[in-house]
């Protein structure tokens, strides 16, 4: 629900309105944890408006997720246990993907 509430800001910053659908897709990824329990998102904004006459037939909003995924087993001692590395991989593509899309930005405002 985060994710397209935050698509729907964006969206909205770029002029689309409720009332006139989108043109393009927006993406967002999205990380939901506790500290042990790690969820990851990619959600694609395709559609925003609420009303039948202005729906664009067979155009949905898509979600995918990794699930929930443990990222250890028990902390003990200043210790980890069972440290699980495809959380951490998950993470640091997340982070990769942020990283890259500003370096794209700043590289656009330069050249």
């Amino acid at each position: 629900m985060s994710s397209f509430a935050w698509l729907n800001a964006i969206a909205g910053a770029h002029g689309f309105t409720p009332y006139h659908e989108l043109t393009y897709p927006f993406t967002t990824q999205t990380v939901v944890t506790d500290g042990q329990y790690w969820s990851f998102f990619v959600y694609q904004l395709n559609k925003h408006t609420f009303h039948s006459d202005l729906e664009a037939p067979n155009v949905e909003n898509m979600c995918w997720t990794s699930g929930t995924m443990k990222l250890f087993d028990k902390f003990e001692d200043g210790v980890f246990h069972g440290v699980r590395g495809e959380v951490l991989d998950n993470l640091i593509m997340v982070s990769f993907n942020y990283l890259w899309n500003v370096v794209i930005k700043i590289l656009l405002l330069v050249f």
